[in-house]
């Protein structure tokens, strides 16, 4: 039910909706800039630290991941 909070369609950059979906599921996050977030998240095996990067230009996103 917290990932449909994300997806409601009122939001333009694919962030905002990275965003909510983090709150919704209570993980640490920043938004170092507009185009930005940085992710920490608990995993069962080990910590997950995923950044996301919007290119509006090519709307393209940019997802890495790393492991502890």
């Amino acid at each position: 039910m917290a990932a449909q909070l994300a997806f409601n369609s009122e939001l333009p950059n694919p962030l905002d909706r990275v965003e909510r979906l983090a709150e919704a599921y209570q993980w640490a996050f920043d938004r170092t800039t507009t185009s930005e977030v940085m992710m920490r998240i608990e995993g069962g095996w080990s910590d997950l630290t995923v950044s996301l990067t919007w290119r509006d230009d090519l709307e393209s996103l940019l997802v890495a991941c790393t492991f502890e």
